[in-house]
């Protein structure tokens, strides 16, 4: 309640107003939880531009020391790839295309980082039980103690696969590095003609195509932009690049939002080599019992995203 203060000797004194001390606290912790929530656009604008300041110095750092590092051990068509799968709960999908597909690949000389961000639905006693099997594959777990971002479907979709990411990078030895989500397919030669290109032409990152197969709208996505860049399922980079990790604040931004779009955008800053092909070497399903893919599949059913991926916090 707001109330004049009477404590004063006349004049403007008495018509000063002030709050009781109950309502001035109630409304100073409304806006320190204001300030800290998820959709405090105060502390949001704050970290996205000392996250700026910060990746524009250390992806320079980065790819300097990286390129320091990669001195008299350039990667050429033969060198081994370090593929990264981040993935959460979601055996039965990892175990039927992302997998088999990398496993099949022409391309021999790999290395499969399967990111387990806290699974707890048997994916990691199985990548285990197939790396005594097959020595190509590693099982990194990581706990889901916290996220970095608030639980809505949207976030999950911006910033969920950035930790796995982060780590599996941080894991990899190979001269180069792919992605892949842990629902996506390659086709067999995905990675044969993608370091064939960025071999044949000394490019630093090369791309594709890829088609989205939802028995509705089946279509092909090329490249686009300048540079021409293809879908992060597509994308092939040299090792020298692995410090620059994907951004968790990505979500908290006004624009390039999702995590891979803030990591190519950082990318072209950069003034790297591209190329890319217009070949198709990517296949992207819609996930059982749904109908669309991408950022339309965790809207499409956000409560049961929420439910499924969220913990209690940030």
């Amino acid at each position: 309640m707001v109330k004049r203060d009477e404590r004063g000797a006349g004049g403007a004194a008495d018509s000063a107003l002030y709050l009781e001390p109950r309502e001035y606290e109630k409304r100073r912790w409304g806006l320190i939880h204001f300030l800290s929530s998820s959709d405090g656009r105060v502390v949001n604008s704050v970290l996205s531009a000392f996250t700026w300041v910060w990746l524009f110095f250390s992806d320079r750092w980065e790819l300097w020391w990286g390129s320091r590092k990669e001195s008299g051990q350039v990667a050429i068509f033969g060198s081994k790839v370090s593929v990264v799968i981040p993935t959460y709960n979601r055996e039965e999908l990892l175990f039927s295309r992302a997998l088999p597909s990398v496993l099949a690949q022409s391309y021999e000389n790999i290395e499969v980082l399967v990111v387990s961000h806290g699974s707890d639905d048997g994916t990691d006693e199985r990548v285990a039980a197939l790396s005594r099997e097959d020595n190509r594959v590693r099982l990194v777990r990581i706990d889901r103690t916290s996220l970095g971002y608030p639980n809505k479907a949207e976030y999950h979709w911006l910033a969920g696969p950035v930790r796995p990411i982060n780590a599996g990078l941080k894991r990899a030895c190979g001269r180069w590095i792919a992605r892949i989500d842990d629902d996506d397919e390659w086709y067999s030669d995905h990675l044969a003609k993608l370091v064939k290109l960025a071999d044949e032409e000394q490019l630093d990152f090369v791309s594709s195509s890829y088609e989205v197969i939802d028995g509705k709208n089946n279509r092909v996505v090329s490249p686009v932009g300048s540079p021409a860049i293809g879908g992060v399922q597509t994308w092939v980079y040299r090792a020298k690049l692995k410090g620059i990790r994907a951004n968790i604040n990505c979500w908290r931004k006004k624009w390039n939002r999702v995590n891979d779009i803030d990591l190519q955008t950082r990318f072209v800053g950069l003034k790297l080599r591209f190329g890319s092909l217009r070949d198709v070497t990517v296949r992207i399903r819609p996930r059982d019992g749904e109908s669309h893919t991408g950022s339309a599949a965790y809207l499409e059913k956000s409560s049961e995203i929420e439910a499924k991926y969220g913990i209690s916090g940030l």
